[in-house]
This record gives structure tokens, sequence and C-alpha cells, in this order.
């Protein structure tokens, strides 16, 4: 028998990498094996910050980052790949200090099979108003990710323009 080229990878592919519209040199790659690197020169030296993200289950896949365009906080989201931690919980995170620390800012999103986070995105205008989409809705935080609200038809929920 002859194995065929359709399985999963399970080699390291860098699935998201975003470069700070704030500072030069600083660059974020995420990869399909769960791990998250930061580089503040340019590429010349990478810094693996995985270790430093709390309850980021392993073999997990950091499909997005990113750095904001206020001020020296960025966000990542990373959903479990279900054939490999069956964890399809959201995780969404946010550092300030280069992914020294993070702290989850998925707080209120309900979970359901489907609440796996696929893409957080800052609005270019409105500092801590974030996005986020996740496999079966999309959400939206008026406050830099404290608390989630649906971003759907018939959503009686009201921002603050302010």
């Amino acid at each position: 028998m002859t194995p065929d080229n359709v399985g999963v990878e399970y080699a390291g592919v860098v699935f998201a990498i975003a470069e700070s519209p704030r500072e030069k040199g600083v660059i974020w790659a995420g990869t399909n094996d769960g791990q998250l690197q930061v580089t503040r020169d340019g590429g010349g030296h990478w810094t693996n910050v995985t270790a430093n993200i709390p309850g980021l289950p392993p073999w997990g896949t950091v499909s997005n980052v990113e750095p904001s365009r206020f001020d020296e906080r960025h966000r990542a989201t990373s959903p479990s790949i279900c054939t490999r931690s069956n964890n399809r919980d959201p995780f969404v995170y946010k550092t300030t200090d280069y992914g020294g620390t993070w702290r989850s800012v998925a707080g209120d999103i309900p979970k359901s099979v489907h609440s796996y986070a696929h893409c957080v995105r800052e609005d270019p205008v409105k500092r801590g108003l974030l996005y986020l989409g996740t496999e079966n809705a999309l959400y939206f935080s008026p406050d830099d990710g404290q608390h989630w609200l649906p971003l759907q038809s018939g959503c009686r929920t009201r921002l603050s323009t302010g």
C-alpha cells in the first residue's frame, strides 16, 4: 500500500504573519503546531512566546495575529484543531509587552461545539473596538475584548459612539 499526500500536515506551517503598523521591525508569526513567535528586529532574532499564553491547548493553530494600530497591544486567536486536542473553545488573547504576558479576552463568548475563534480584527478608526469571527458567529467588543456582543441581524444592543 502506498500512502497518499492528502493527510493532515504535522510540520510547522506559518498560518499567520503580521507586521506592526506602529513599530518598524516588529513581526508576529503563528503556526499550525500552536507556536507564536515575535521578532523586534525585522526577523534577525525570533522569540517563541507560546509558553507565556495561559490555557492554550497544545497543537492548536495560531491562525491570526492582529497588531494594534493605536498602541503596543497585540492580539492573537487560536482555534484548536479538533483532531489534535478536541477543544473547540474560543482562544483569543491580548498582550501589551511583546508576548511576555498574555491574557484571555474571550470571556463572555458563548461556548459551543462551533465557538472556536478564527480571526480577530481591530477597527481601523475607533480604538478598543474589536471584531471576532468564530466558526458560527460574528461578535464585536466595544471595550477591547472585555465583553463581546453578537453582530447579527436583529441584535438590539447599541454601541456607544463616544
